[in-house]
């Protein structure tokens, strides 16, 4: 089995369903606007690293997707819920709502 890590489980599909979106997303928004930056705190400009690249996992300007209104409160993956964020806004904002 470790040669396998990742299993097509209902849970794993739907994570990476949800990178795909992601990715996407932010490919989309460096194309409309031409550079990413954090919608929280303005730092920028963001780079997108690659979800499986686990060296730029720790770039402190890697560009992130954070979801407004937080998945696990009842959010959608949908664009209209979804902003550009640097690593540390995002880890901060958690599943917190904002006021």
């Amino acid at each position: 089995m470790a040669d396998c890590p990742w299993r097509p489980t209902t849970k794993n599909l739907a994570r990476w369903e949800r990178l795909q979106n992601s990715d996407g997303f932010l490919y989309s928004a460096q194309d409309r606007y031409g550079r990413l930056d954090c919608n929280y705190c303005g730092k920028g400009p963001l780079r997108i690293v690659s979800w499986d690249d686990r060296s730029g996992q720790s770039d402190p300007y890697k560009a992130t997707v954070d979801h407004v209104h937080p998945l696990s409160r009842g959010g959608r993956d949908v664009p209209s819920n979804m902003v550009v964020s640097c690593t540390a806004c995002n880890y901060a904002k958690a599943d917190k709502l904002l006021r």
